[in-house]
This record gives C-alpha cells, structure tokens and sequence, in this order.
C-alpha cells in the first residue's frame, strides 16, 4: 500500500482561502502457496480544490470539486501460473467527479446549522468487454466498448446538521446525511475463498448503494478528569 498527496495553499484576501491537493493511493495484495497466487489492486489519482470563504462573522462556506481517476485489477486466482480456479476479473478503469458546497450559520452562542449539497458522477471508461442479461439473467449478447464513456451515473447528495450547545461542556448534535457508495465489495459465503478481497466499481449491472443516515449525539467533556464520552441514537436505510 503506497500514498502521496502535493499540497497548495492559497489566502486570497482575509475572507477567501484554497486548499489544492494533488493526491495518489494503491491498494494491493498478493496471496501466495507455491506457484499460486491471488492478486488485487485498486490505484487512484486525484485533484482535490476547496474553498473556504468567511463571508461573515456568522456564516462561513465551503465549496470546490474533486477529480478521481481509478484503476483497478479486481483480482483472480491462478493454479500453476496457467490454470485458472476461479474466474479472473478483467480490469477497469473510471472516473469519479463531485462538485461540493456546505454552508455554517450561527444564530448565537447556542444554535448553529450547517447544510450542503454534493453532486456526484461516476464514468465507466473504456476499452471493455461486458455482458448484457435477459429477465432470466441468462446471457444476451456481448457488447465491446470502445474506448471512452460507456456507463454513466448522476447523484445528489445531502448533509444537513444541527447543533445545540446546552453549555461549555456539552453538545448536541441532530444530522442526517444521504450517500453514495460507487465501488463495492463482492463477497461469496459459499466460497472456500471468500476471504479473499474483490471490489467492483459501479457499472451497467452494479449500480452505486445508496443509504440515508439520520442520528441524534450527545457529547460532553469534563476536563479535570481529561474525559470526553458521548450517546448516540441512529436510523439508516
């Protein structure tokens, strides 16, 4: 497993600051015995540019965009560098794109709301050969996509936060949240390998998980004993 990540920061005045990153992640593992083994990779690049704005002593706004470009080897393992145990995953590539906006207001010293907006897009990029399914989920037909676009995505996502502060000490906190999930993890429990890790991304037959969150936190801190606990309470669908 490897990171890097290129920083830049930027005051463009006393109300407006940018953070830009140039970041890269690789996720991989080899499971080896003999001459056979199992490999998996996951490789991202992305531009990461946020903006904060203090447009007043109440409200504050952050706001930028996010590019990903993925790569990935879901893996497949091999018997004797030739014989094939389990069927291999062809690899893929996909981008991931979000543009962002959360605002903070402060009503007083007790209430404050924060609220945003995310806009999300996920591109399968060929070249890739995939398959399409009757109502029987028997095969149809293949179909080769050339290189470029071939499956896209469009979502929206929420964040919704309100605080409360009962004192110095403590806080209470209701949030909800609506997320998107565009790379998964395929599990077989009738697998003798289902320990084994393969993440597909989101495509013609994979569709992105999609969960709601709402939750209500109580936190406290007590500083002469250098303490912090907190109570939550949570529904997610």
């Amino acid at each position: 497993n490897g990171a890097a990540s290129l920083r830049w920061n930027h005051l463009f005045g006393s109300r407006l600051f940018v953070n830009t990153s140039l970041y890269s992640s690789v996720y991989g593992y080899n499971v080896e015995f003999g001459n056979n083994f199992w490999t998996s990779e996951i490789g991202v690049v992305g531009l990461k540019s946020q903006f904060t704005h203090y447009a007043s002593s109440k409200y504050t706004a952050q706001f930028g965009f996010d590019l990903q470009a993925y790569a990935n080897t879901p893996g497949g393992l091999t018997l004797d560098s030739s014989i094939v145990v389990l069927p291999d995953f062809s690899d893929y590539s996909s981008q991931k794109n979000a543009l962002f906006y959360e605002g903070e207001y402060t009503f007083n010293d007790k209430w404050s709301l924060k609220g945003g907006l995310r806009l999300t897009t996920w591109r399968n990029i060929g070249p890739r050969t995939y398959y399409t399914y009757d109502d029987d989920y028997q095969l149809n037909d293949t179909v080769r996509a050339r290189f470029g676009e071939y499956n896209f995505y469009r979502n929206n996502e929420t964040r919704l936060n309100l605080q409360y502060r009962v004192n110095d000490r403590s806080l209470l906190t209701l949030s909800y949240g609506s997320y998107r999930q565009y790379l998964q993890l395929i599990l077989n429990s009738i697998s003798p390998f289902s320990t084994l890790e393969v993440w597909l991304a989101s495509s013609p037959h994979i569709q992105p998980q999609a969960a709601r969150h709402l939750s209500l936190n109580y936190s406290a801190t007590h500083p002469k004993r250098r303490l912090n606990y907190s109570l939550a309470a949570y529904y997610k669908q």
